[in-house]
């Protein structure tokens, strides 16, 4: 007589048994992933920081706030500095444009104390160029699957 279906002891490798991972995979890859949101916030931070100090003195008399203003100036315009913690750098790794985001921060010191209107022009101008670096990231992305 033969055995019923239910009753088998079928380890043919049909797909059906679990994937398997060790503890030290497992926790390996969640750090690594961890790590890289843990990255991404400190250079967030660090450029939040930088804007912040550029803008709170800007306009400081004093010799501490216009050395803070100036370093955070120098460091905002660098634009070859290829330091990990560069305006450049941490701009690229946070996906934004930093000439785009310069030329905001500069328009912006030098617009302080005239009217919004080039802060808005300089705004628009940033977010159609992001437009098009999307767009042209896309058909490149789209030739490249096509050849």
């Amino acid at each position: 007589m033969e055995t019923p279906l239910w009753m088998r002891d079928d380890r043919g490798g049909d797909g059906l048994e679990p994937d398997l991972m060790l503890p030290e995979q497992f926790f390996t890859a969640l750090r690594r992933s961890s790590a890289q949101n843990g990255e991404r916030r400190l250079m967030a931070a660090v450029l939040q920081e930088g804007i912040e100090t550029f803008q709170k003195y800007a306009g400081a008399r004093d010799p501490e706030g216009r050395e803070l203003f100036e370093d955070a100036r120098a460091w905002i315009v660098a634009r070859h500095d290829q330091d990990l913690f560069s305006f450049t750098t941490v701009c690229a790794v946070l996906e934004l444009d930093a000439d785009c985001l310069r030329g905001g921060l500069l328009g912006w010191l030098g617009g302080r104390n005239t009217a919004v209107r080039p802060a808005v022009a300089e705004r628009a101008t940033c977010e159609a160029s992001a437009v098009a670096d999307r767009g042209h990231a896309d058909r490149t992305s789209a030739q490249s699957a096509s050849a």
